[in-house]
C-alpha cells in the first residue's frame, strides 16, 4: 500500500526524534559507567587502606565481616556496570536500525496505539511512553502471528483481545528510512525472499524482521519441559533456538541469566558461527559445549594411582581410577568410518559400534552398574598378625549405611575413612610397642633413629593392609567396563579409547562417581539432536536431569552412517514425560532448484520451500586433477563476480580435504578448515563433509571420486546434508584419483 507524503514526513521526523532519545540514553549509560568505575576505585582504595594483606597475618572476625561488605559492594557495582554495558550494546544496535515494523493496534475498549517494534525497548524519558517495543514483548507477537483483523495475545495480566488496523514494515539504516510500506502477506513473503537472496557471511545473523508464524511459536513456547523441534535442512532450527534463548532471557530476567543456559553444538566451528546472534539481540552469549569436549573434561585427565595410601586423615584422591592414554573424538571416529580403507578390523568395529549404540546395550549396562552398587561381597576380613581387627561384616555395614543416598564412590570413600580411623588405633598400639622394644633393646638408639626405624617398621607391617583397603574401596572404570564387555561377548578395549567406549565409560562414571558440577544449568539446548544416540541422552539426563530441554534436529541429516537416534520417538523416556513436538514445514535456506535436487537424493518431499528461484544444480565429470582445478578456479571467480562471499569446496574426509587443498595450493585465498576447533571465516574454504554440518554457504562444490563418494546407502543422508549447505549455487564434481 502506498504511503502519502504527509505520513512519510511524520515517520521521518519520528525517526529523528527516536535517534535523539537513543543518543541521550547512550550518554546516560556512559556517564553511569564512569561514575561506577570511580566508585569501584574508591571502594578498592578504602579496602586497601583499612586492611593489610600480609601472608602471615590473620584478620579478626569483625574485620572479616567488614572486608566481606567491601567485596559485596564491589561485586554489586560490577554487576551494575555489566548491565549498563549490555544496555549500551542494545542502544548501539538500535542506532544502526531503530525499528523494523509498526502495528496499529486497538485493544477492546481502548484507543488506537502505535506499536513500533525493534531489537530492544526504548522509553521516552519525557513522556514515559514506549518509543520502541522489544520484539520479545508479548504484544509484539501480534506482528508475527496475525494480519489485519481481530487478534489476541497473552499478556502477564491475561489474554488481551483487540484488532490490528494496519501493519507497516521499515528498512532503516542509521538515520535514513530506505523504504517502508504497509503490509500484506504477499509483501511479507517478498521481504523474506529478499533477505534469503542475500550473500551469507561468516556469522549467523538475527531473523527478527522475518520470523514466521510457526517459528514464533517455537521461540515463545514456555509450556513444555521438553520441546522437540524437527524440520528439514534450512527451516531455521538453529536460528530459532538462539532467538528462543533471547526470549527466555527477556521473559525470565529476574530468574535466569545467560550462564543458566547451555547449548550442545556439533563442533567449535559451529559455536563460533552462531556466536554473534545473541549479542546482536542485546544478550550475553550462553555457554556452548561439544559432547567430545564434555567427555574430555570428565575423562581426559588420568588419576594417579599411588602404591601407598596415607594412614592418617581422609583421602582426597578420587576413588574411581582411570588409566587411559587417549580419547577419540566424534569427528576422529567419523574420519575413520568414512575412510575408503575397509578391512576386517573396520568391519568388527562397525558391528560392535552398532551394538554399543543400541537400547539393549544400555539396559545391560544399567543392570551391570546396579550390581556394582549393590554388591558387598568384595569386602573381606582384615587381619593383623593372624587376628581379625576389622571384620567383613563391619565393613559391609558401613557401606550399606548410606545405600541409595550418595554415589557408590562416596560410599566407598566413607568406608575407607572409617577403616583408616580404626586402623589408626591399632597402628598407635603397634607403634608404641615397637618403640618400647627399641628403647629396651641392648643397642642404643637416639630419638631421631627411633623415629626413623619406627616409620620403616610401620610401613612394612601395614603395607599389606593398606593395599587390601585400597583394593576393597577402589573401583577401576576401565577394568569394570571391560568386565561388562566380556559379559556381552564384546572384545575388551585397551588404553586408547574409541568414542563409543568413552560414552560408555562416561555414563558408568556418572552413575558411580561425581562428574562435572552442572546443577546451575536450567535450560539445555541440543542442536543436531538426531546425531546423539540413546546413550548420549542417558548421560545428558544424568547430568542435567533437573533442566528443561529444547531439542532441534532432522532425521534426514543423520550424518553418522551407523549410530543416531530419531529426533522424536525414542528419547522422551530419558528426558521427561509428555514432550511437546513442533514440526517446521517450510525450508528457507536453498533455492527451489537446490531443495528439489536434495529431496531427490533421499526420495522425500516433507517440507515446503520458500519458493526462491535459482540455478539448477550442476553435475559434471572431470577425470583429471588439472581439469577439476581449472573448473573450480573458473567457477569460484564467477561466484565472486556475482557478489557471493562464502564458497565451500566440500570433501568427504579430512584426508580428502587435504588432497584437494594441495591441488588448489596455488590459490592462497583458499583456506583449509579441517579441525573441529578452528574458526570459520568467510571466503573460499575446503572442508570435510562432517564439519560442514550446520553451516551454510552461498556456493557449494561437492567433490567426489572413485575413492571418496557417497554411493553407499548408509551415506545418503550425509550426502543430502552436504548438498543442503548451498544457498544459491550447487555443483557436484565427479573425478578419478588416477
Amino acid at each position: 500500500m502506498n504511503i502519502d507524503t504527509k505520513d512519510r514526513e511524520h515517520e521521518e521526523q519520528r525517526l529523528q526524534y527516536v535517534l535523539k532519545q537513543i543518543q541521550e540514553e547512550i550518554q546516560v549509560t556512559e556517564d553511569k559507567v564512569i561514575e561506577q568505575k570511580e566508585s569501584l576505585k574508591e571502594i578498592n582504595k578504602n579496602m586497601l587502606s583499612e586492611f593489610k594483606f600480609e601472608t602471615e597475618s590473620t584478620v579478626d572476625l569483625e574485620g572479616a565481616a567488614v572486608l566481606h561488605q567491601y567485596q559485596t559492594m564491589g561485586q554489586n557495582i560490577e554487576n551494575a556496570m555489566d548491565y549498563q554495558m549490555q544496555r549500551r550494546r542494545q542502544l548501539e544496535n538500535l542506532q544502526k536500525s531503530a525499528y523494523f515494523a509498526k502495528i496499529n493496534f486497538m485493544e477492546d475498549g481502548f484507543d488506537e496505539e502505535e506499536i513500533y517494534i525493534g531489537s530492544a525497548s526504548l522509553v521516552d524519558k519525557n513522556k514515559y511512553e514506549f518509543l520502541i517495543y522489544d520484539w520479545r514483548a508479548p504484544i509484539c507477537s501480534l506482528f508475527y502471528d496475525y494480519e489485519e483483523g481481530k487478534v489476541s495475545y497473552q499478556a502477564p495480566s491475561g489474554t488481551i483481545y483487540g484488532k490490528i488496523l494496519n501493519k507497516r514494515h521499515f528498512k532503516i539504516v542509521e538515520d535514513h528510512i530506505q523504504y517502508m510500506f504497509d503490509s500484506s502477506i504477499n509483501i511479507m513473503d517478498d521481504m523474506l525472499k529478499e533477505a534469503l537472496a542475500k550473500s551469507t557471511d561468516d556469522k549467523m545473523k538475527t531473523i527478527i524482521t522475518t520470523i514466521q508464524k510457526e517459528q514464533n511459536a517455537v521461540i515463545r513456547d514456555e509450556s513444555a519441559d521438553v520441546l522437540v523441534v524437527s524440520g528439514a535442512a534450512g527451516s531455521g532450527k538453529t536460528s530459532i533456538a538462539l532467538h528462543r534463548i533471547a526470549y527466555l532471557l527477556y521473559k525470565n530476567r529476574d530468574k535466569i541469566i545467560a550462564s543458566d543456559i547451555l547449548i550442545f553444538t556439533p563442533n567449535d566451528i559451529f559455536s563460533d558461527y552462531i556466536s554473534h546472534v545473541l549479542p546482536e539481540l542485546g544478550e550475553t552469549n550462553a555457554d556452548t559445549i561439544t559432547f567430545s569436549d564434555y567427555i574430555q573434561d570428565n575423562l581426559g585427565r588420568t588419576n594417579p594411582v599411588t602404591e601407598e595410601l596415607q594412614i592418617e586423615g581422609e583421602f582426597e584422591q578420587p576413588i574411581l581410577i582411570s588409566k587411559w592414554h587417549s580419547i577419540e573424538s566424534y569427528y576422529e571416529q567419523m574420519e575413520y568410518l568414512l575412510s575408503p580403507e575397509v578391512n576386517h578390523e573396520t568391519d568388527r568395529r562397525i558391528l560392535e559400534l552398532k551394538q554399543k549404540s543400541s537400547g539393549e546395550f544400555i539396559n545391560a549396562l544399567n543392570a551391570f552398574i546396579d550390581k556394582i552398587e549393590a554388591q558387598d561381597d568384595f569386602f573381606e576380613d582384615i587381619y593383623y598378625e593372624n587376628q581379625v581387627i576389622l571384620s567383613a561384616a563391619e565393613i559391609r555395614e558401613a557401606y550399606n549405611d548410606c545405600a541409595g543416598v550418595i554415589k557408590c564412590s562416596s560410599r566407598l570413600l566413607q568406608v575407607r575413612n572409617r577403616l583408616m580411623a580404626k586402623l589408626q588405633t591399632v597402628r598407635q598400639a603397634v607403634s608404641y610397642r615397637y618403640e618400647q622394644e627399641l628403647i629396651n633393646s641392648d643397642e642404643y638408639y637416639n630419638k631421631r633413629e627411633i623415629k626413623k626405624k619406627k616409620i620403616m617398621y610401620l610401613k612394612q607391617k601395614f603395607k599389606p593392609i593398606t593395599q587390601q583397603v585400597r583394593r576393597m574401596t577402589s573401583l577401576d572404570l576401565l577394568d569394570l567396563y571391560n568386565d561388562f564387555l566380556q559379559s556381552q561377548n564384546i572384545m575388551t578395549i585397551g588404553r586408547d579409547l574409541y568414542f563409543e567406549d568413552a560414552l560408555g565409560l562416561l555414563y558408568m562414571k556418572g552413575r558411580l562417581d561425581r562428574i562435572k558440577e552442572v546443577h546451575k544449568v536450567k535450560y539445555v539446548f541440543i542442536d543436531e539432536a538426531q546425531d546423539y544416540t540413546l546413550l548420549h541422552y542417558q548421560i545428558i539426563k544424568l547430568i542435567y536431569g533437573h533442566a528443561k530441554y529444547t531439542l532441534l534436529g532432522d532425521p534426514n541429516q543423520s550424518i553418522h552412517p551407523y549410530m543416531s537416534s530419531k529426533v522424536s520417538g525414542d528419547i522422551e523416556d530419558f528426558l521427561g514425560s509428555d514432550p511437546k513436538h513442533i514440526r517446521l514445514e517450510k525450508t528457507y535456506r536453498s533455492t527451489k532448484q537446490i531443495s528439489d535436487f536434495c529431496n531427490q537424493i533421499l526420495g522425500v518431499k516433507d517440507s515446503e520451500n520458500a519458493l526462491r528461484e535459482g540455478k539448477e544444480p550442476v553435475q559434471t565429470t572431470l577425470q583429471s586433477r588439472d581439469k577439476q582445478k581449472e573448473y573450480l578456479m573458473k567457477g569460484i571467480k564467477a561466484n565472486q563476480a556475482d557478489g557471493y562471499r562464502s564458497i565451500a569446496i566440500i570433501a568427504k574426509t579430512k584426508a580428502h580435504a587435504r588432497e584437494l587443498y594441495d591441488m588448489m595450493r596455488d590459490d592462497d585465498e583458499i583456506g583449509l578448515l579441517d579441525n573441529e576447533d578452528q574458526f570459520y571465516k568467510k571466503g573460499t574454504i575446503i572442508i570435510p563433509s562432517y564439519l560442514a554440518k550446520g553451516l551454510e554457504f552461498d556456493c557449494v562444490y561437492v567433490m567426489t571420486d572413485d575413492r571418496y563418494h557417497y554411493k553407499e546407502k548408509r551415506e545418503q543422508r550425509l550426502y543430502y546434508t552436504v548438498c543442503t549447505r548451498a544457498l544459491h549455487e550447487l555443483s557436484i564434481i565427479q573425478g578419478k584419483t588416477s
